[in-house]
């Protein structure tokens, strides 16, 4: 190839660059870098980054107000600081969409542009709320349970004050791993009883897959600020040949979320204290899960044949106790 022809393709490759360099730039602009999308279900658990709720009505698109926002911390407590659960964001919304001049009441989660690039990230929820001008007739209730039938599955029963719903989270992976844990494996899983054939230099693929089907409730009490809140799921999970640290194919069955737990908001003369308890087998998170976190490869690994997907997120014991005072938590 001639010395033109290699400098014109460097040209060519630096030009691509640099407009895929500004496409990056200008999307990141319109969207605020808040560009990755996350599952709600699989962000249980997550630390919540960041808050921003959007109002818009006929043309004009509005932020919330100050005091606005900090209504709906100490209504909901869904804030910087806490860790995300569906259960209490989609009674939020339901709540929101209930009253007469809010026609839809949605949110979505992203990963917060402090993530630290961990599996799981800090979120930062987005919740748009579409105005109206009149006073609209709302379906009061819906659901498996009431006269909608099964057109409303998952959904078991909704209401303004209580909501009962199926969920299913599920995983395949195919994994190619070269090399793994240095190509010295016996020397790194010493004493371990589940790494019967941990990896040697060399390439190891095989597939993981899991499923978990679960059933989350949540439901106000009475006229009160309180709720209870639960879920319960099982899981299935296996693996298809050897991996990095076990040998074989496996499949596993057992008890995966089974916890309940109560939030009292909007507590005290200023309606400044929320409390939020929890036990059983549930999940848990410290910020951006460094120290602490809701997935683990070694609780995952040997038996549950899930090593990497990490379909096991409950820890078997784990009580929570968060109290917020204001500003101190």
């Amino acid at each position: 190839m001639s010395q033109e022809k290699v400098l014109s393709a460097e040209i060519s490759a630096i030009f691509f660059l640099l407009v895929c360099l500004f496409v990056t730039a200008a999307f990141s602009e319109v969207y605020g870098q808040q560009t990755q999308k996350v599952n709600k279900e699989l962000a249980r658990g997550n630390f919540i980054n960041d808050v921003k709720i959007i109002l818009v009505q006929k043309d004009s698109i509005t932020t919330a107000t100050s005091q606005q926002i900090e209504d709906f911390y100490n209504t909901f407590f869904i804030k910087p600081g806490t860790t995300f659960n569906p259960i209490l964001a989609d009674l939020a919304m339901r709540r929101i969409s209930a009253e007469d001049n809010i026609e839809t009441a949605t949110y979505e989660l992203f990963d917060s542009e402090s993530g630290s690039g961990t599996v799981s990230r800090p979120l930062t929820i987005i919740v748009t709320v579409k105005m109206l001008d009149y006073a609209a007739e709302t379906v009061v209730t819906k659901g498996i349970l009431t006269q909608r039938g099964f057109k409303d599955f998952p959904m078991i029963y909704e209401s303004k004050q209580a909501q009962f719903k199926f969920f299913m989270n599920g995983a395949v992976g195919l994994y190619n791993d070269v090399n793994a844990l240095f190509g010295e494996g016996p020397a790194f899983v010493q004493g371990n009883p589940i790494a019967d054939d941990p990896a040697i230099r060399g390439t190891r693929f095989w597939m993981e897959s899991s499923i978990e089907p679960g059933i989350s409730g949540i439901s106000k009490l009475g006229n009160s600020n309180i709720y209870w809140y639960g879920e319960a799921s099982a899981v299935i999970s296996g693996r298809n040949t050897t991996d990095i640290y076990s040998s074989g194919s496996t499949i596993y069955f057992g008890m995966e979320r089974l916890y309940g737990g109560f939030l009292a908001t909007a507590l005290g003369k200023n309606k400044d204290i929320t409390i939020n308890a929890n036990y059983g087998r549930n999940y848990f998170q410290l910020n951006d899960g460094f120290l602490f976190a809701k997935t683990s490869g070694s609780s995952n690994a040997g038996p549950r044949g899930s090593v990497y997907s990490s379909s096991r997120t409950a820890f078997q014991k784990n009580g929570n106790l968060a109290i917020q005072y204001k500003d101190f938590k």
